[in-house]
């Protein structure tokens, strides 16, 4: 239990950090419709609200999928080395990160550090903190938040990909170099 109290003090400690750090971002220039944006939002939400509500109404999702302890432990592990991994990301990206798909004045394309293992590592960092928590609570609604999140983030990479192309043209050979979203698969 103690363990879930800490995942949980940690995805808020992260979520202050994404809040004070977005108040150093530079402005942008071209961006995305509030429309577009919206639809991921939705799916944000929804995918979290599944992660961390005790229940659900479709008991089934309630369920546990593992019964060994070995697997919590696990999750308390991925979770942690998936946010810091998104964090250490956001950091490398500086006042370039927006949560909307944007174009900042200025605007610098990162292909350092984390960058140079996936395109997109805070949304790769994200998804392994939520598989890591989903792990943790071990229902089945957690895998549901993971899928889910996982579609969001590949809807969106699509639309910052058409973006960043138009923007840097050497972003095409960034794409031919690093994977997308989960190192040497995709």
């Amino acid at each position: 239990m103690i363990y879930q109290i800490i995942i949980i003090l940690l995805w808020i400690l992260i979520a202050i950090y994404w809040v004070l750090l977005s108040f150093q971002n530079k402005e942008p220039s071209k961006k995305e419709s509030l429309f577009s944006r919206i639809n991921f939002l939705v799916l944000m939400v929804v995918s979290f609200y599944l992660l961390f509500s005790k229940s659900v109404p479709f008991s089934v999702l309630n369920g546990s999928f593992y019964h060994n302890h070995f697997f919590y432990y696990l999750g308390f592990i991925i979770t942690v080395a998936g946010l810091i991994f998104a964090s250490y990301s956001r950091y490398i990206l500086g006042n370039n990160w927006s949560g909307r798909i944007e174009i900042k004045k200025d605007h610098k394309l990162v292909t350092n550090g984390a960058y140079s293992i996936t395109r997109n590592p805070i949304y790769t960092g994200l998804l392994f903190g939520v598989l890591g928590t989903a792990l943790m609570y071990n229902q089945l609604k957690g895998i549901l938040a993971l899928t889910l999140l996982f579609y969001a983030f590949s809807m969106k990479i699509k639309k910052e990909e058409k973006f960043l192309l138009k923007n840097f043209p050497e972003y095409k050979t960034y794409m031919r170099k690093v994977k997308r979203l989960i190192p040497f698969l995709y």
